[in-house]
């Protein structure tokens, strides 16, 4: 496992030179990487109306390949997970935000959801190039890195990327494309417990969107 988080480019077909020509995430050690962390991609609020979750997953759909549709439906699928936790568990966090009154909204706990980057890359463990995935994750000590299997790679290259992917101390997940037809709870079951367990540890919700301000304010105030 590397000593210190990598820097992840993602958005791109290929890494070029200078990792400044493209998008890249930068994790913090022991702190995962948040749909609320940064990025250009929450650079513009959401057009007035539109749900903020929703324009978020339609700006990480346009940096994913445009001729595979896997991926976009495995962000679909990711946003329907995201929202069904939420849902199932919405009495809880109900009760937790009870005492702010109307300061927080319980939607906004899915942006503690873990960021996927699209057209992730992760460097080779000899820094001799990158492995590009369909989606990279940071769990806080680890890149989660997740596929969805199509015939764009053999068996062989598929199986030799994955091999460089875990020499390179990420967290490999491999999908059937099938698993984006079944049942949310049965490809949340196919997940990592970083991917289905976000809310674990997360004592308020926080928009991406919203005025930061006031907000960091109370966060400070009410942490226990």
């Amino acid at each position: 496992m590397n000593a210190a988080p990598p820097v992840i480019p993602y958005g791109c077909a290929a890494v070029p030179p200078r990792l400044d020509a493209v998008r890249c995430a930068h994790p913090q050690p022991g702190r995962k990487l948040r749909l609320r962390d940064g990025g250009e991609e929450l650079a513009e609020p959401p057009a007035p109306g539109s749900a903020p979750l929703a324009a978020l997953a339609e700006r990480l759909a346009a940096l994913c390949d445009p001729w595979a549709t896997a991926p976009r439906r495995f962000l679909a699928r990711y946003v329907a997970l995201i929202t069904a936790t939420i849902a199932e568990r919405a009495d809880e966090l109900a009760a937790r935000l009870a005492r702010f009154g109307d300061l927080y909204r319980i939607e906004d706990f899915a942006f503690s959801a873990l960021r996927p980057l699209p057209r992730a890359h992760v460097r080779r463990a000899d820094g001799s190039g990158w492995i590009a995935v369909d989606f990279g994750f940071w769990s806080g000590d680890a890149v989660i890195a997740l596929e969805v299997a199509d015939a764009r790679r053999t068996a062989r290259r598929r199986a030799a990327d994955h091999a460089a992917l875990q020499e390179a101390g990420a967290i490999v997940v491999a999908l059937a494309p099938a698993l984006l037809d079944s049942e949310t709870a049965v490809l949340a079951g196919q997940l990592p417990a970083p991917l289905r367990d976000f809310l674990d540890g997360e004592t308020l919700p926080g928009s991406p969107f919203a005025a930061g301000a006031l907000g960091d304010i109370v966060d400070r105030a009410w942490e226990p």
